[in-house]
């Protein structure tokens, strides 16, 4: 009995839970897709292929983006680059790389079918807003994305080892993440209770990215370690983000449309 009271110690000690979510996330999302596929009668050739590029693309693209907002921590500590599981995946470089890579496969392949590619964006609505939900649970456990100092009823406490420079006496935070959580949910209940989404022509994706940047844009204003422009302290990096990204989306949402 001591024996598995120890071994059961040392694996909830050890345990990576922020790993755990991100693959629960990935899980549900190509879970929920699937569903959607099934309720709505679609179909979509190469539908596990195309998962998979955008998975990988979001990944990478996910970790070289918060690299690259966060290279101060990373330059003298090469190797922490790979250690996807300590944290710092980018929701922005997430999307972009997925995009980038499921672009270029439609791009490089033989007969571009690019009806397929907007239906695949579509259908990627199903399950992007529940995997980063899910996802962000992640950051609860690495005490990461937490928001201004505060002593609401469900604020949470942080330990003294993860708060940032100047807050060292501030036990308790805004739980930024789960606002975030609590609306990508809401947007998916809302979402998987339409009649009949329109599919086929990036309208839903474009639905979803549009909510994505708001609710981002906004919460921004709550976060503490929000990266911001040399000689710019109005808007942080990712709002800018967030108004650039749905601008170029929106841009080429109409190009396509146009032709």
């Amino acid at each position: 009995m001591v024996n598995g009271a120890i071994f059961l110690e040392n694996f909830w000690s050890n345990f990576n839970f922020y790993g755990f979510f991100i693959g629960l996330a990935v899980v549900i999302s190509w879970w929920a897709m699937e569903l959607g596929l099934r309720r709505f009668k679609l179909q979509i050739t190469n539908f596990s292929l195309l998962t998979t590029i955008f998975l990988l693309g979001a990944l990478s693209g996910a970790r070289l983006w918060h690299v690259f907002t966060s290279w101060q921590n990373y330059q003298n500590h090469l190797i922490e680059v790979l250690k996807l599981w300590h944290g710092g995946l980018s929701i922005w470089g997430g999307l972009w790389g997925g995009l980038i890579f499921l672009l270029a496969y439609f791009l490089l392949a033989r007969r571009a079918n690019f009806a397929n590619f907007w239906l695949f964006l579509d259908t990627l609505v199903f399950g992007l807003p529940l995997g980063q939900a899910v996802g962000r649970l992640g950051n609860w456990f690495n005490q990461e994305l937490y928001g201004l100092p505060s002593d609401l009823p469900w604020a949470i406490f942080i330990e003294p080892k993860n708060r940032l420079p100047g807050f060292e006496q501030v036990e308790y935070y805004q739980p930024l993440f789960f606002y975030e959580s609590l609306g990508l949910l809401l947007f998916a209940l809302v979402f998987w209770h339409a009649k009949k989404p329109l599919m086929g022509q990036g309208k839903q994706f474009f639905l979803y990215l549009s909510y994505y940047t708001f609710l981002r844009f906004f919460l921004e204003f709550l976060r503490l370690d929000k990266p911001m422009l040399a000689n710019f302290d109005l808007l942080s990096l990712n709002q800018i983000l967030s108004v650039s990204f749905w601008l170029i989306f929106l841009i080429s949402f109409k190009i396509y449309q146009h032709r």
